[in-house]
């Protein structure tokens, strides 16, 4: 099961990815707008310290599985 962490930052957060699989990251604003995609696999960090504070969706899914993370930038 893949896993985001920290859940509230105020640069990175990393991605850890089971197994290697190559997924689909998209971040969402709270609103449902799409801000940005990445393809990743394996464990990976995402900067988040351009956006502006609040609360984010953050959807990783490929042919397996989709799951949403909630992860609050301050």
């Amino acid at each position: 099961k893949p896993a985001i962490y920290p859940t509230m930052t105020n640069g990175e957060i990393n991605i850890a990815i089971p197994g290697g699989e190559e997924v689909r990251l998209k971040i969402f604003s709270v609103a449902g707008e799409l801000i940005s995609e990445y393809n990743i696999a394996y464990s990976s960090a995402i900067d988040l310290k351009d956006l502006v504070n609040g609360w984010y969706l953050i959807r990783l899914e490929n042919a397996n599985f989709s799951e949403i993370f909630r992860v609050l930038k301050i």
